[in-house]
């Protein structure tokens, strides 16, 4: 069977005019630029270029040619782009996972320091002059409730991580603009190269999965009582909540004319 679709995919070389040669010969690169194989040999692809012999059949496949390269060197721009991206959300993740632990640090201290006498009213005061001992954290007293203390996330804490957002925000629009001009260009030459298609999903389809699994690090904003418990967060003016929601919905974002204007020149360029 994979030799008979072989032999197929043989004859349709032969057949084709430049350009549709132009495009199986781009899809042969693109796949093995992505996949590392491709459903098409070397040879018969050489096989089948043996028949261009008309100037416009050779101008339209050198042309097919010249707009993939254009491609992969701008998508090799775009695999840059996404792995700062993912860098950020790799260091966002790690302060929402210190953030988180600090839930765990106040029972620990108010375990250690359980009581009303004065050694543990003493080991309360120590605990809250040695805040600053706490990454991005700060420990505060809580006399209303009996004397217990508070760990919360530090203004310079919430101040980091909202920086870091806002910096994710604008990779992400970023990333996004750059990807519809991929696409666009794609669109305009009739050039659909599948492997680039799927490649360019992929990054889509993991960006937001990332996105979801760092927001979930604070609270579970995928189970089915989430709504409920964020009205409840709302109302308690919630950290945590205005963290996670501050963070962007990569289907939202709006692209830029001009931005996008700018990067088709980058495209029609050298890609940077």
């Amino acid at each position: 069977m994979w030799g008979s679709y072989r032999r197929d995919l043989r004859r349709a070389v032969r057949a084709s005019p430049g350009r549709e040669k132009g495009l199986l010969v781009a899809n042969y690169e693109a796949e093995l630029e992505v996949y590392g194989t491709s459903s098409l040999t070397l040879s018969t692809l050489r096989e089948g270029v043996k028949d261009i012999r008309l100037p416009d059949e050779a101008w339209q496949y050198h042309t097919t040619l010249e707009a993939k390269e254009q491609l992969s060197v701008y998508l090799t721009n775009i695999q840059t782009r996404y792995l700062r991206l993912r860098e950020t959300l790799a260091y966002l993740k790690g302060n929402f996972f210190v953030f988180k632990q600090y839930q765990f640090v106040e029972n620990l201290l108010n375990d250690l320091s359980w009581g009303r006498g004065k050694r543990a009213a003493a080991l309360r005061e120590r605990m809250v002059s040695n805040s600053h001992r706490i990454l991005l954290g700060d420990i505060t007293l809580n006399e209303e409730e009996g004397g217990y203390v508070n760990v919360r996330v530090s203004d310079t804490g919430k101040q980091l991580a909202f920086k870091t957002i806002n910096a994710i925000s604008d990779q992400a629009l970023h990333l996004k603009t750059k990807i519809e001009v991929a696409r666009g260009f794609m669109d305009e030459r009739t050039i659909h190269l599948k492997a680039y298609e799927a490649y360019l999903d992929g990054i889509e389809g993991e960006l937001r999965e990332l996105i979801r699994s760092t927001q979930c690090l604070l609270y579970d904003v995928g189970s089915d009582s989430w709504q409920e418990m964020r009205n409840f967060l709302e109302q308690d003016d919630d950290d945590f909540l205005r963290l996670i929601e501050a963070l962007p919905d990569y289907d939202a974002l709006v692209v830029n004319e001009d931005a996008y204007r700018n990067e088709e020149d980058k495209l029609l360029g050298d890609g940077d």
